[in-house]
């Protein structure tokens, strides 16, 4: 890809120190240039800004027995992974968000009349009244089309850097790099080509904590063949007020991110507050541990030669 064609503006780091230093307040707010800025970690750089529903490969398994097909089609099987969500809460008796049975009717039915709009113009989805369930799902691993942000870009540094270290296994692990994603959010986007969304914190409780907040990936994004879809980066929203920004960082630099990041408070059980948070800072620790010695590391992260 040539740089005319990107629609981002990247900056490559070498060390950690020096892409924390660049993610510092007072860096990307000076003057104001860069206010109203959402943050995403990727623990590989080469990732693109899809979110997990719609990630190629991902429809080969679906709901419907006649699969995928068209765009009809995976609304339908939206859906019907939101309706099997709601029924699954029900057996252990947890609340989904607007809940009643006319919102289930009207909303989580295949053969609702609300749905059928959806079915004849696809455009038009998601259904607004369905957002909040969709990030209560997405929250707790069900695969949707919203897409993960924070306000915090140090939150997004953790989950780059842990996802990295997680791969360390992978054969060509120590060429590859991380990313942080930006993106500027302007307040009165010029239009809904790109929507935002902040679903209230009462929806799932990691919510608040990774000062989270969703894109909503737009239906125009898949490609000819139905089972393939474009990442935001690929598309040119400067004119909706958008403007997209990528850090990279060589993976070997992931363990002094951590540290940085775990020194700051930006660790799995503040951002995971439960006890899976805290077994998740465990078996962090630990893979931390066998990635250092790897590497020949300090526990910080710094060379150990």
């Amino acid at each position: 890809m040539t740089n005319r064609q990107l629609f981002y503006k990247i900056t490559e780091t070498q060390s950690a120190d020096e892409l924390w230093d660049m993610l510092s307040p007072t860096r990307l707010n000076e003057k104001g240039k860069f206010a109203h800025l959402k943050f995403r970690g990727h623990a590989n750089s080469n990732w693109k800004l899809i979110p997990t529903s719609l990630r190629e490969g991902f429809h080969k398994n679906n709901f419907l027995l006649s699969g995928i097909k068209n765009l009809s089609d995976i609304v339908a099987n939206e859906i019907a992974m939101l309706f099997h969500f709601a029924r699954s809460c029900d057996r252990v008796g947890i609340s989904i968000p607007n809940d009643s049975i006319l919102f289930r009717n009207e909303n989580l039915i295949l053969t609702s009349n609300e749905n059928g709009k959806y079915f004849d113009n696809p455009a038009l989805w998601p259904n607004p009244k369905l957002y909040e369930i969709m990030a209560m799902a997405q929250h707790h691993g069900v695969p949707t089309r919203l897409l993960d942000w924070s306000d915090s870009p140090y939150i997004a540094a953790y989950f780059a850097a842990g996802g990295a270290i997680e791969k360390h296994e992978e054969q060509d692990w120590i060429s590859q790099k991380l990313a942080i994603w930006a993106v500027r959010n302007p307040i009165q986007p010029s239009s809904n080509q790109l929507q935002f969304i902040q679903a209230p914190g009462s929806v799932s409780k990691h919510l608040p904590s990774q000062r989270g907040s969703f894109s909503v990936h737009p239906i125009y994004s898949y490609t000819n063949d139905i089972l393939k879809t474009n990442g935001l980066e690929d598309y040119n929203f400067y004119g909706d007020g958008f403007e997209f920004y990528k850090f990279t960082l060589p993976v070997t630099e992931a363990v002094r991110l951590l540290h940085l990041c775990s020194v700051a408070g930006f660790t799995a059980a503040e951002l995971f507050p439960s006890a899976d948070g805290a077994g998740r800072a465990v078996k962090e620790a630990m893979l931390l541990t066998t990635v250092i010695n790897r590497l020949q590391l300090n526990y910080d992260g710094s060379s150990s030669k």
